[in-house]
């Protein structure tokens, strides 16, 4: 029987080219500590699920022309992340939360101006 890979999930990162600056965000989102002994099998499961909660990865480069197509039209709309939009727009705490769990949304969420008010539009000010 061969003996498990064991590291620090801070070595692991490292070794699986984890962008420095993720690696509490990581850490954050499965309730670790950078320096905590974990297999190789657990990490990995951890830095898939990392990836898919943070979104479309690179990698899939075959799929990245269509995209920009659309990309060119939604490009006089400004991405934001809702943090952001909160601040210029004003918006409590208690309007914010309640967008965040109706929308699914997170403070790091990237989100049109548009999206925003009609998200407001339908959630807040139930106008549809």
């Amino acid at each position: 029987m061969s003996t498990e890979d064991r590291y620090s999930v801070a070595e692991f990162a490292r070794r699986y080219k984890l962008v420095p600056d993720q690696v509490p965000a990581f850490c954050e989102l499965h309730g670790v500590l950078p320096d905590e002994v974990v297999t190789r099998e657990e990490f990995k499961g951890m830095l898939e699920c990392f990836n898919a909660s943070a979104g479309p990865s690179d990698a899939p480069t075959s799929t990245e022309p269509p995209p920009e197509a659309k990309e060119e039209k939604v490009s006089k709309e400004k991405k934001q992340p809702l943090s952001r939009w909160a601040q210029e727009r004003k918006l409590t705490r208690p309007r914010v939360a309640v967008l965040k769990n109706a929308m699914g949304w997170d403070e790091r969420s990237k989100i049109t101006k548009a999206e925003l008010q009609a998200a407001i539009n339908k959630h807040l000010f139930n106008k549809e």
